[in-house]
């Protein structure tokens, strides 16, 4: 198990598909019928960003880029959304060890605290949420509540990865976790699932839905209490993503008494 949690995490495959997964969530919150091309444009584009900030574990890292860049603007040339430049310069911007003048300082967007969660919320928002609606011509700002659901889910995923990497943060930046301690992060990110599952059941008119705000925060709160093996602790949290599209599809075993 953690030699294939291990695989998956360094291979941002598992990353990928939550990506998907998110999209999905939104093709079918929005009421639209699954678009498989778009589904994998937007694990494409997941997987892209994140073997992006991973550049100095690759080798052959830039070959390795210009190939994936040139397959997904080849693959999905009409998915490209004017936002997409935005997301690049957000994704160049988080960590500018990338570029060889400033391999050995510490400049980028992540290390300044209040932004690096704040930066990976809008850059996941765009695949799974603002680019599918805009594509299918549904006006994203009519979907308040699931927009502000996504976000309130997404932002409370990337604290749960600062209070998961604290001990490799306190060396290189500061971090929400430093500042403002973990019990209050935890916290927040508690109170963050909660709102997420209720604006969740508003948007979708399904106040049951609201209940899985809780039961995710408790199994967050395990995942990072409990769990001491850090790559167990990443693929269980990513795993979040796909378990939130499952809810969202309603897809949960309904226990029926006996006859």
């Amino acid at each position: 198990m953690k030699l294939l949690a291990a695989w998956l995490n360094r291979s941002h495959l598992w990353m990928a598909f939550g990506g998907a997964c998110m999209a999905a969530e939104c093709l079918l919150v929005a009421g639209h019928s699954f678009d498989t091309l778009y589904l994998a444009f937007a694990a494409a584009v997941t997987w892209l960003g994140y073997f992006f900030l991973k550049w100095n574990e690759w080798r052959y890292a830039r070959q390795w880029m210009v190939i994936a860049l040139t397959l997904v603007f080849l693959g999905f040339p009409r998915y490209f959304h004017p936002t997409f430049a935005l997301a690049l310069a957000l994704v160049a911007g988080y960590d500018l060890s990338w570029i060889r003048r400033f391999r050995n300082r510490t400049l980028g967007l992540r290390y300044y605290w209040p932004l690096k969660p704040l930066v990976i919320t809008a850059c996941w928002m765009m695949p799974a949420f603002w680019w599918p609606l805009a594509l299918l011509r549904d006006y994203p700002g009519e979907r308040v509540h699931y927009a502000l659901s996504s976000a309130a889910f997404i932002l409370a995923l990337a604290l749960c990865g600062d209070v998961r990497d604290a001990s490799v943060d306190a060396g290189q930046c500061r971090s929400p976790v430093q500042v403002l301690g973990k019990n209050t992060v935890l916290t927040l990110v508690v109170v963050l699932l909660c709102v997420s599952f209720v604006l969740l059941a508003m948007a979708t008119g399904q106040p049951e839905r609201a209940w899985a705000g809780p039961a995710f925060s408790l199994v967050v709160l395990c995942i990072l209490n409990r769990i001491p093996d850090w790559q167990l602790q990443t693929f269980l949290l990513d795993a979040m993503l796909p378990l939130r599209w499952l809810v969202s599809a309603g897809c949960w075993i309904e226990l029926t008494p006996l006859r």
